[in-house]
């Protein structure tokens, strides 16, 4: 055996960690799908473990035990005291550790490495503290969210992050947040590498006809100036905001159809607020939408609109593989300022990007809305927008 096959045998694989994974939709399942599938490729993947239903892959992955684990806060005997509900809380964290730690060890003498994907929340901060507790040489990948959420935990937190061989992050903006918390224990590497688009997945995806989206949704497309949001549906991605712009635009008579795809906890008040206007013919929440209904829409739609803001700094969009996408289909993309966003858009370039923390957010909208629409080609834009996707956006440079 040469030098090069010695070094083959003898390279670690990694035992990837994320609580969300395909299926199941949202940024963080494409990101962790996207470095499995990387993983795998390279010879690198021992399994993924996640929180996500059993699916069918070309590699193993498996939902962790510690997914049905729940506390269930109220419901237990005795939480109405505060000393029981205190202990009872204590052994639900003692019930996670040990079944991490039983999930774990099979791998502890493997040669394996783990790469945790998700850090959010204190279960997956458990199950890589479990890892640490083991001696798992291991990496963790921080998307922004978790570093503004972890304050109820933030002492385990710190403690995984120092005990982490390397950190990923997901753009510059999640670098330089976590760099601004003055933490004491980054003293190892920090690699960034955003999210990245699989082009060989999305062009194998069946092309689906407009009339199969006007048949399910009973909603006219044809002839009408199609404006797309495909999203998880909660505040910071300010979908209400999008609402009442285009609500204006069809009250000074545009042509406009507005499709919001994705489910989410803002899901019911933004139905409320296109009832109320009884815009429904218009404006269309559709709910979950599968790859291949979104990149099919995504490819007749000529604006993806997503007016993400931080919330008054308390919440974080860490990057948006949404605009890439949408750029990849040449959509023209309109994203707020905060966070990694103006990574994903090139201002003027491949999109716009405003201030939607802004009082005046929706009227600024609504402007540039108005702006683009009557713009007589809009092909130019969407093709710099590709060009800049495909340039920087299609492509894992990272090393692991």
């Amino acid at each position: 055996m040469d030098k090069k096959n010695r070094l083959s045998v003898q390279q670690n694989k990694y035992l990837l960690f994320s609580t969300d994974f395909k299926p199941m939709d949202g940024g963080l399942a494409d990101y962790a799908f996207q470095l499995a599938n990387h993983l795998h490729k390279e010879n690198k993947l021992e399994c993924v473990i996640n929180f996500a239903k059993e699916s069918n892959f070309d590699f193993q992955s498996k939902k962790s035990v510690i997914a049905s684990i729940e506390r269930n806060l109220g419901k237990k005997i005795g939480d109405n005291l505060q000393f029981i509900r205190r202990l009872n809380t204590f052994l639900h964290y003692l019930k996670l550790y040990f079944f991490s730690l039983k999930e774990l060890y099979p791998y502890k003498f493997k040669n394996i490495d783990l790469l945790a994907v998700s850090c959010y929340g204190y279960k997956q901060l458990i199950y890589i503290n479990a890892a640490r507790i083991l001696r798992f040489k291991y990496k963790i990948v921080l998307h922004g969210l978790d570093i503004i959420t972890n304050k109820s935990v933030w002492s385990l937190f710190e403690k995984v992050v120092k005990g982490s061989n390397e950190i990923i992050c997901n753009s510059n903006a999640t670098k330089e947040l976590l760099v601004s918390k003055k933490t004491s224990c980054l003293n190892q590497k920090i690699t960034i590498q955003h999210p990245v688009l699989d082009k060989a997945y999305i062009e194998a995806l069946n092309a689906l006809p407009l009339a199969y989206f006007e048949n399910k949704w009973q909603i006219e497309l044809e002839k009408r100036i199609l404006i797309v949001s495909i999203t998880r549906l909660v505040k910071r991605k300010g979908i209400n905001i999008a609402i009442d712009a285009v609500t204006e635009l069809l009250k000074k008579g545009y042509k406009i159809t507005y499709i919001i795809g994705g489910k989410g906890a803002e899901f019911e008040n933004l139905k409320s607020q296109i009832d109320i206007n009884n815009l429904t013919q218009y404006i269309r929440l559709v709910g979950f939408v599968s790859d291949e209904e979104k990149f099919s829409l995504l490819h007749y739609s000529d604006l993806f609109l997503l007016p993400t803001r931080s919330l008054n700094n308390s919440d974080f969009e860490g990057f948006g593989i949404s605009f890439i996408e949408a750029s990849y289909k040449r959509n023209i993309v309109i994203g707020g300022v905060h966070g990694g966003v103006p990574e994903a858009i090139k201002h003027e370039v491949s999109g716009f990007t405003l201030n939607f923390d802004a009082a005046n957010a929706t009227n600024e909208l609504e402007n540039l809305l108005i702006k683009l629409i009557k713009l007589k080609d809009l092909n130019y834009l969407k093709e710099q927008g590709y060009n800049y996707v495909n340039d920087n956006y299609t492509t894992l440079k990272l090393q692991l």
